[in-house]
């Protein structure tokens, strides 16, 4: 196929989504924008609203007018015109509106108006919305237009991430056509093909694979055009027009591998990213204010233009990410995602603010009207605030014994306490014992643990009472979520989710177990679990806690591959130690030290993981394993490290002297 054939082929489905997307609004409009529907139906907890775009919009009642008072069936009827904001058309399978938000950002763009405020944004992600086909009621924001073809010149590069690719907003349908077609000569004249590293066209190969039928018509839409784009990628670096070799292994993630980049090359390159994610943007600029050199971060209007964001701008989209997130997680839907976002925005907001001397953005609410028939204007609720744990804490104290009078078995009554709730609880049937306590059945999904003599110490309750303190709740992470006292007041254990599943040491790590418990599991299914073990590491990772003792005897796994991590209290956070071990999992560098009187570091824990993942793809086979050998875990460890430290060291040496840097194919961009 030839550049020419492949470049219309790709650009005509630009073009095309394009005009369907304005001649029929068959989707449901993005995040900001207003609509106006009928009241479909009306219960005490929600609205349902028919706005004519083939699905429903939901109007939670915390989101209707404060004159409602919590009575919708009573303010509303079927059949009444109603206009309310988009806030999330992403959300499960109803988008979800607001027409409270909506009467609060009209009353701030009337007063903006008087006052002569300009109200020009063509940024989607944005705080502020457009009626289609109606006025523009919308927040300042500051942004900049450049042409970037100045990032094709010999000494500037120009990347492209995977979301451009995949974008389905019609709004900026056609710019990477423009783009091409502006830059088409003076990439060939200078020799400066614009970049697309290799873990986007993994990527965009990995969504090119998805099944499309059962997923919305959006993400149909982007999956077609992550394989499109694979098709015109190759042509256009068969002529020079596009660089896709550039990449290494050593990054799972595309945005990991720009920064490396962007950093690297910053004294020699001025540089720039087409993206869409807010997060990167943010580190990027975070990164080129500490560097002090020219790296930019943009999208592509549908003209081929390079939009900057300002940095008040920037950070108002990432304050409003959070939120975003952080309200997912405060209502109970949030998900591993959600966690992960939250984490990494709170941490990259707060060094934000302080390079750029910019405050947390705040909702300005509309005036206070007399009537009484007028809506008051809502006020937003922040979600409590994910905090991780310090990231470079020095090591506690050594540990002590703590006394008590008594320790509660089954039928006996204790105290439960957290931050929101305290009360009794009776303890039920014994669901087993363990090294350090046992576990007792109560109410609910939850049950209690409740220390031996030996295992109730200083540390444990302190380490219990931070995780208590924190109120985190993740889906397969058996979080603390109260402290329990016998009727002396003495702490003596703790409340946690009930883990649903077996172990892996009595299923994943015994093949014969394996095979009975889950006969129709195949590779992809353990690569399943795999996944959903890396998830719930993740998240505790960027909370700045250490699993340390990762083991076949703390996780567990149900029918739906859904993996459980279990003895929060052994984890390693804020300078407590994890007092225990599993020689198999234990780093070399920990080795033959005790446990309890080191903090492992972030290489020891990522050992634990490796080890524990090609023994979950191996259904427990030990990876240094070797036949001849007397079974000696540790020495087998050292022996394995040590020829792989000798391996990678010659391979070092090699790489730099034929010129590679860092792992990446190519000495430069």
């Amino acid at each position: 196929m030839s550049l020419g054939s492949s470049v219309h082929d790709w650009a005509g489905e630009e073009e095309a989504h394009d005009q369907t997307d304005e001649e029929s609004l068959g989707d449901f409009p993005d995040e900001g924008h207003a609509v106006t529907g009928v009241v479909a139906s009306i219960s005490d907890e929600e609205v349902l609203v028919d706005v004519g775009l083939r699905t429903l919009g939901r109007i939670p009642s915390r989101e209707l007018p404060a004159n409602v008072n919590g009575k919708p069936r009573e303010a509303l009827s079927v059949g009444d015109e109603i206009e309310a904001l988009v806030l999330d058309s992403r959300y499960g399978s109803l988008p979800i509106l607001s027409v409270a938000l909506l009467h609060e950002r009209l009353a701030w763009s009337e007063r903006s108006a008087e006052g002569g405020v300009p109200t020009q944004t063509s940024d989607p992600e944005a705080p502020d919305f457009q009626k289609r086909g109606g006025r523009s009621v919308s927040k300042p924001i500051d942004y900049q237009l450049l042409d970037p073809v100045e990032f094709l010149q010999s000494n500037r590069r120009l990347f492209i991430d995977t979301n451009v690719f995949m974008d389905t907003d019609a709004r900026r349908a056609g710019g990477l056509k423009r783009l091409f077609e502006r830059g088409h000569s003076t990439i060939l004249a200078n020799g400066n093909p614009i970049v697309v590293p290799t873990k986007v066209i993994d990527e965009l190969t990995k969504q090119s694979r998805i099944d499309p039928s059962g997923e919305s018509a959006e993400r149909a839409e982007a999956i077609k055009k992550a394989g499109a784009a694979l098709t015109f990628l190759e042509s256009a670096s068969d002529v020079g027009l596009v660089r896709k070799d550039l990449g290494d292994d050593t990054n799972p993630y595309a945005d990991d591998l720009f920064l490396k980049l962007f950093e690297r090359f910053a004294s020699t390159y001025e540089m720039c990213l087409l993206t869409h994610d807010i997060t990167i943007k943010l580190r990027i600029r975070l990164l080129a204010h500490r560097l002090t050199k020219r790296l930019l971060v943009g999208t592509l209007t549908r003209d081929g233009d390079l939009e900057v964001d300002s940095d008040e701008s920037l950070f108002e989209r990432g304050f409003r990410k959070y939120k975003r997130h952080a309200t997912h997680i405060a209502e109970g839907i949030g998900n591993f995602k959600d966690q992960s976002e939250v984490a990494a925005l709170k941490l990259l907001l707060n060094d934000f603010s302080k390079a750029f001397g910019l405050k947390e953005p705040t909702v300005i609410p509309g005036p206070r009207v007399a009537n009484s028939s007028s809506p008051t204007p809502r006020r937003t609720v922040a979600p409590t605030p994910i905090n991780p744990f310090s990231p470079r804490p020095t090591l506690r104290p050594s540990d002590t014994p703590l006394t008590f009078s008594m320790l509660p078995t089954q039928g006996d009554t204790v105290t439960r306490m957290s931050t929101d709730r305290s009360g009794a609880l009776v303890l039920g049937a014994l669901l087993g014992e363990g090294g350090e306590g046992s576990v007792y059945e109560v109410d609910g999904n939850a049950v209690v643990k409740i220390f031996d003599k030996d295992h109730l110490t200083r540390h444990r309750k302190e380490k219990i009472e931070l995780l208590v303190g924190r109120s985190l709740r993740a889906q397969g992470l058996c979080i603390p979520s109260a402290i329990v006292r016998n009727k002396q007041g003495e702490f003596v254990g703790y409340v946690m989710p009930k883990a649903s599943g077996r172990e892996f040491q009595r299923t994943i790590f015994n093949k014969r177990k394996f095979e009975r418990e889950f006969p129709n599991w195949r590779k992809v299914d353990l690569v399943d679990i795999c996944i959903s073990f890396l998830e719930k590491v993740q998240y505790l990772h960027s909370m700045n806690v250490i699993v340390a003792d990762i083991n076949p005897k703390n996780l567990m796994v149900d029918e739906k591959k859904n993996v459980f991590i279990i003895d929060a209290d052994s984890w390693q956070l804020e300078g407590y130690p994890c007092p225990v071990g599993t020689p198999m999992f234990t780093s070399p560098a920990m080795l033959g030290k005790t446990y309890s009187d080191d903090l492992r570091t972030m290489e020891d824990e990522l050992f634990a993981v490796a080890t524990m993942l090609f023994m979950i793809v191996m259904t427990g086979q030990f990876p240094y394993i070797r036949t001849g050998t007397d079974g000696d875990m540790v020495q087998l460890i050292r022996k394995a490290t040590s020829r792989s430290s000798t391996r990678t060291a010659t391979t070092r040496i090699s790489l730099t002297a034929t010129g590679s840097t860092c792992g990446v194919t190519s000495t430069s961009p």
